[in-house]
């Protein structure tokens, strides 16, 4: 395309303002994401936690009463409380390990479309499109498109 400098000014102002507006829109996302990632775990590994002792509590009643004439109901709480720790802490970290799988997954998965993003600018690179136009298209910064030239150029 041909553009007047006047219109290539715009043109460029114009993708420099999508950029901002899109890095904008991705970092609020992030973020919010990060947060809620942050704050679902914290409220997963508690709910976890109450649900096991209380199932714990409850397991360790039924023992104590099937073995209550000889034990006496004092054990049996006991039992239960310690039986409801353990599923407590055994059911928060198989919250914890899920939860750290998946965000793992997710983070590989973003790394996978940043290389491909990256494979992708060179080509277009090679193709000597306009460094504002392949980040845009790839959805890479302009800095990332502009390092990726440096090093392709040399």
């Amino acid at each position: 395309m041909n553009f007047t400098p006047e219109e290539r000014t715009l043109y460029e102002g114009h993708l420099k303002w999508l950029w901002v507006e899109e890095n904008t829109v991705k970092k609020a996302k992030n973020e919010g994401k990060e947060e809620g990632i942050q704050i679902g775990k914290e409220e997963g590994i508690q709910i976890g936690k109450e649900e096991g002792i209380q199932i714990g509590k409850e397991k360790g009643i039924q023992i104590g009463k099937e073995e209550g004439i000889q034990i006496g109901k004092e054990e049996g709480i006991q039992i239960g409380k310690e039986e409801g720790i353990q599923i407590g802490k055994e059911e928060g970290i198989q919250l914890g390990k899920e939860e750290g799988i998946q965000l793992g997954k997710e983070e590989g998965i973003q790394l996978g479309e940043t290389q491909k993003a990256m494979a992708i600018a060179q080509n277009l690179l090679q193709e000597k499109l306009p460094i504002a136009y392949v980040a845009k298209v790839t959805g890479l910064t302009i800095n990332q498109v502009e390092q990726l030239y440096n090093v392709f150029s040399q």
